[in-house]
């Protein structure tokens, strides 16, 4: 896999990597805030280079998330989610995890400090998967029971991790919810599904929409849009106490 480093005013060392399994150009920030992009054999390390120049915006706005994910109080272990109790602990030399039913064990090698990008990174997808199970047992039949008590109408519900938006309505109704709402207040899990449903009803963000979803929110539909975005979709900072 040919690789070259290049360095970019503004934007700082940029990984270019030729791979022969790419099918198009993929673009990443990595939690350290290194930038690295990915690419066929078709594309030249120059074009990828442009490539990468071209996304400096949004390469900024995924290093300042990283930034105050940083910033943020970090969230000890151990961990109550609305299922599960999880620890955090160092053990051995690899990674691995332990569960016994909702008890689950992350251990992370000795050699390395619970703050390490890489024990982060384990502990994410981890959590994530966590989550995912979480949202799936609870975001659907909550969805149901608030679409139901408002008189509102959607399609299908899926659930996924991502790092965009807390969820989405399609023009079919279909509402996608990010797992990820499962580390949130309930009260904000609400007020998200609320919103997603409202979009099926009005599919943008007008004074109409905003009507709705104060009615459905008993007047507080910017406060709790204010509240939500003290929170974030990427997975946090943790440590043990």
């Amino acid at each position: 896999m040919p690789k070259k480093v290049v360095h970019l005013p503004d934007i700082g060392n940029i990984i270019l990597l030729q791979n022969l399994r790419s099918t198009r150009l993929r673009l990443s920030v990595k939690s350290n805030l290194s930038v690295q992009v990915s690419f066929p054999t078709y594309v030249t390390f120059q074009e990828a280079t442009h490539f990468v120049i071209k996304q400096s915006n949004w390469i900024a706005v995924q290093k300042q998330k990283l930034t105050d994910i940083r910033s943020r109080k970090i969230i000890n272990f151990p961990l109550r989610t609305r299922f599960h109790e999880v620890n955090l602990q160092p053990h051995g030399d690899k990674f691995s995890v332990s569960q016994k039913k909702f008890d689950i064990t992350i251990f992370y090698p000795e050699t390395l400090s619970s703050e390490d990008s890489q024990v982060q990174t384990y502990i994410g997808k981890i959590m994530d998967g966590i989550y995912r199970w979480e949202a799936k047992r609870f975001l659907p039949q909550r969805l149901d029971y608030l679409a139901g008590l408002n008189g509102l109408h959607y399609n299908k519900v899926s659930i996924r991790c991502n790092s965009s938006n807390w969820g989405s309505c399609s023009s079919k109704n279909n509402i996608s919810l990010n797992a990820r709402l499962m580390k949130i207040p309930d009260h904000l899990i609400d007020f998200i599904l609320l919103h997603e449903l409202a979009h099926s009803r009005v599919k943008n963000h007008s004074a109409e929409f905003w009507k709705l979803l104060d009615a459905l929110t008993c007047g507080k539909a910017k406060i709790l849009t204010s509240e939500v975005k003290k929170y974030s979709t990427i997975y946090g900072t943790f440590k043990t106490i």
